[in-house]
């Protein structure tokens, strides 16, 4: 086995994964479409499942399938490449149907530098995506509607850093 600083074509997110595997030996990286259907195939009609995989094809940087709690734990590393919101939408997709099965999706957002984790909010997007499209708004219809309070949002999202609070004001 070679040194991962050996690698000629060591990226960010190569380093990313190597700390992921270390960290817990039952992170995959390959086989994410099998390995699913094997996990489910008591549950679900295998062709179904293996339908709705094909149709809405997805590679993870990684990916971790606990049985026992019945949830998908899925490991995207933001390095040279975001997310697409055609990505976003087979997610989305994907989760829904295992949610109709009882089955929990998870995504981590990791940052490049690890300094920054997020959850993508599964549920959100797949409601978003079935509503009318309001990507819009006229600057009459400024104010309508607005109840949250983006400080506040600001505030909680610094306290649950997962690297901890980093002493802002």
């Amino acid at each position: 086995m070679t040194d991962l600083w050996d690698d000629p074509n060591l990226t960010l997110s190569k380093i990313v994964l190597n700390w992921l595997l270390k960290k817990d030996k039952q992170i995959l990286t390959c086989g994410f479409n099998r390995s699913l259907i094997e996990a489910m195939e008591h549950e679900v009609d295998k062709e179904e499942l293996t339908h709705l995989l094909k149709g809405n094809r997805i590679i993870p940087d990684a990916y971790r399938i606990d049985r026992e709690h019945r949830t998908v734990f899925l490991f995207e590393v933001e390095d040279t490449n975001t997310i697409s919101p055609d990505k976003l939408k087979k997610l989305s997709e994907i989760w829904y149907r295992l949610d109709c099965l009882g089955w929990e999706m998870r995504v981590f957002l990791i940052d490049r530098y690890m300094h920054y984790w997020s959850i993508l909010p599964l549920s959100k997007v797949w409601h978003s995506l079935e509503s009318e499209n309001a990507s819009k708004r006229n600057p009459k219809d400024e104010g309508v509607g607005s109840d949250v309070d983006w400080e506040d949002v600001y505030q909680n999202l610094k306290r649950s850093h997962i690297l901890g609070h980093d002493g802002w004001t």
